[in-house]
């Protein structure tokens, strides 16, 4: 009994034991912890663990038992589904996956991979946000620390300690702190994901600044290498041209000094001889390891 209302529930030896029949065995099962569906039949049986108060009798009986007296009032019923309540393990030995969507059985990933089997044209996927029945603030937030405090009697007890506070309990309906809080208890992060597909937008976003600024890093660095290469060719350019002046007035200089050593020893009576040196032929070695440029010796003739 709660608040002098029955209380129907179905305990876990329904599951890792149940009750069985005469000749068909009903299997042991362990403990859910994957998505799954929850048939309710409403018929009792005595086979099934589970009858009616006072069997072939009058419902109430002597009319003295409390609990059968509130059931027969509350006759005839009609099943609705409020909620249902998933009591966890929080303790530190605890094995138990915490949360609606463990690591081993990710129960959203599923959901989204099979949104056909949970919507229709008339049911879509709806993203709710608070309006679960609360009592206190506690039941419209997430328990995100639990710690073991000494009492003034010097034994322990568990105290519950939440960290951060994602909801609020408003005339007995859950309301979320913001709107990044989801589900009736607001103890589900709102992500994209849960109606797409894709990383959330302030990441994509900062992910796409980072790319756009070296884009225009590696963009300024090729222009100033390129603005680096051709000053380099323009250098080099000059050089080339600087030795080509230099070269050109060396040669007119020794064509001017070799037409005057030629006036001058005309003048004098002798044999001309003129030395020309060969710059296309190619240099030759001496046996003493010297090298010298081939000479041509032209006698023109005299006076």
């Amino acid at each position: 009994m709660v608040s002098g209302d029955p209380l129907y529930e179905i305990p876990a030896e329904a599951i890792t034991d149940p009750p069985q029949g005469a000749s068909v065995q009903n299997p042991s099962k362990i403990m859910i912890e994957e998505p799954m569906y929850i048939i309710f039949n409403v018929a009792m049986s005595s086979k099934w663990g589970a009858q009616p108060p006072n069997p072939k009798n009058s419902c109430r009986g002597d009319g003295l038992d409390p609990v059968a007296n509130a059931i027969c009032d509350s006759f005839p019923m009609h099943l609705k589904i409020d909620y249902i309540r998933v009591y966890q393990d929080l303790s530190s030995g605890s094995n138990m996956s915490i949360g609606c969507d463990p690591a081993t059985h990710p129960t959203c990933q599923w959901i989204l991979y099979h949104l056909d089997e949970y919507e229709d044209d008339e049911n879509k996927l709806v993203e709710v946000h608070g309006k679960a029945f609360c009592r206190t603030d506690a039941d419209c937030t997430v328990q995100t620390a639990h710690r073991r405090r000494r009492n003034s009697s010097q034994t322990f007890s568990d105290r519950r300690s939440t960290v951060v506070l994602t909801g609020r309990c408003v005339n007995k309906r859950c309301e979320c702190s913001s709107k990044s809080w989801a589900g009736p208890r607001c103890i589900v992060p709102t992500k994209s994901s849960a109606v797409s597909f894709g990383p959330p937008v302030v990441l994509a976003a900062c992910i796409g600044s980072l790319f756009l600024v070296l884009g225009i890093a590696s963009c300024v660095a090729i222009c100033f290498a390129r603005k680096k290469t051709k000053e380099a060719i323009k250098t080099e350019r000059k050089v080339k041209q600087q030795q080509r002046q230099q070269y050109e007035l060396m040669r007119r200089q020794s064509s001017q000094h070799l037409q005057s050593a030629w006036l001058s020893v005309s003048d004098e009576g002798c044999p001309i001889i003129q030395h020309e040196l060969s710059l296309a032929e190619p240099i030759r070695h001496s046996g003493c390891g010297r090298t010298h440029a081939r000479e041509k010796l032209i006698f023109v003739g005299s006076r």
